[in-house]
């Protein structure tokens, strides 16, 4: 049942008049048992799946509120994070060994990233104590609610907790997400799909005629991979206006910022904010040094990669994308006689904070345009990392695009 398909609109409709149909109180188990239908419809195993990981997630959490032990919550994230690795990774590794992995029949369930990454935010949440109290109907529905289930974004449990513990129907719900769905089957209809065919071919870069050849398709795959997203995006975020529900914005204009940094604050930001929160501070974020602070950005950026998929060339598009940022932190350190100058006129937070102090209007114009030029110019080169099926593929691509 694709986002952008008949049947699922069809859902959704019944769904929503169900939903707003009955008392309140009872509201959070249509969103129940239309998440398992919606699942059932692909897979009753990885529904089954997915079902047992939430179990497991709502025990341990609840022991987790009851006697604070660390051990808990490394239980819980180490079942996630396994079971999330045998499905992402095992087929390959068994490619790599040899070991008869044609005869397995490993599929990668649906959306197991994304609710994986929701579990595991549950549970560091109660041991932070920022989750203390817990319906079990709530976190069902909170895991099961489909309109995010395949494509995301990745909710926070606290926001769709008080989301749904007081709702009444209001009819701006109604107009919003249908122009949300309608923006959202535009985007991947009318933008994002006609372009497959012309950037298929760089997942077969033998076929690509020269430098100038790559680089459209890449600017183009730029322009699909944004549509694409974005419109499962704001369909899944129309769907959860039809129940009342917010779904996290994930994308803010990202090809239009000055920098690797702000794209990375403005693109698939439920992705990146979860990274932030669950990943780059724990490991230390920037209180650790300049050495430890750049250590902490590349692991970041690799296991990000990783999550997007099981070849090697994710985790190189990964480090290519943190070696970025720990580049742009490095230019932001230098003293003001250069990279404050040049960089920090052009950096919209500073100037949303009224800081533009004496600065020459049509340079910062300059500085930005130039900016927000090679910063869609280093993604969209990045993109030859993750468009193919191997990093061989990728670096044939960047020797045509070089002439290497």
């Amino acid at each position: 049942m694709p986002l952008n398909s008949l049947i699922y609109l069809l859902f959704l409709g019944v769904a929503s008049i169900l939903y707003w149909s009955i008392p309140q109180k009872w509201r959070v188990w249509i969103l129940i048992v239309t998440g398992i239908l919606f699942y059932a419809y692909y897979s009753i195993g990885y529904l089954v799946l997915l079902l047992s990981l939430s179990g497991v997630t709502y025990f341990v959490g609840w022991l987790g509120m009851r006697h604070k032990d660390k051990w808990n919550l490394v239980v819980g994230i180490s079942i996630l994070v396994l079971v999330l690795a045998l499905f992402k990774y095992a087929a390959r590794t068994l490619v790599l060994f040899q070991s008869g992995a044609d005869m397995w029949e490993i599929g990668l369930p649906l959306g197991i990233s994304f609710y994986t990454f929701e579990l595991i935010h549950y549970l560091a949440e109660v041991y932070r104590g920022t989750i203390k109290q817990v319906n079990i109907g709530t976190f069902f529905a909170f895991i099961l609610f489909f309109p995010t289930r395949t494509s995301g974004p990745i909710k926070r449990y606290q926001d769709f907790a008080e989301q749904t513990r007081s709702i009444v129907f209001e009819s701006k719900y109604l107009l919003y997400g249908i122009a949300l769905l309608l923006l959202g089957f535009f985007q991947k209809i009318v933008i994002a799909d006609p372009l497959i065919p012309i950037t298929s071919a760089l997942q077969s870069p033998q076929t690509l005629t020269g430098s100038f050849d790559a680089f459209v398709r890449l600017v183009l795959y730029s322009i699909r991979i944004y549509a694409d997203f974005m419109g499962l995006t704001n369909i899944a975020m129309g769907s959860g206006l039809l129940f009342g529900i917010l779904v996290p914005r994930n994308f803010n204009y990202p090809y239009l910022q000055p920098n690797i940094a702000l794209f990375w604050r403005n693109w698939h930001m439920s992705l990146s904010n979860w990274v932030r929160d669950y990943i780059y501070i724990p490991l230390g974020g920037s209180r650790g040094g300049a050495g430890r602070t750049y250590f902490n950005l590349l692991m970041t950026m690799v296991i990000l990669g990783m999550w997007h998929g099981s070849s090697l060339n994710f985790a190189v598009w990964g480090l290519y994308q943190g070696l970025g940022l720990c580049i742009h932190r490095l230019w932001r350190s230098f003293p003001l006689s250069l990279g404050e100058r040049v960089t920090r006129p052009n950096d919209p937070v500073r100037i949303g904070r009224g800081e533009r102090g004496s600065m020459n209007i049509p340079w910062y114009w300059f500085t930005y345009t130039c900016g927000v030029l090679l910063t869609f110019i280093f993604v969209t080169i990045g993109w030859a990392f993750f468009v193919t099926n191997s990093l061989g593929d990728s670096i044939t691509i960047l020797t045509l695009l070089f002439h290497v």
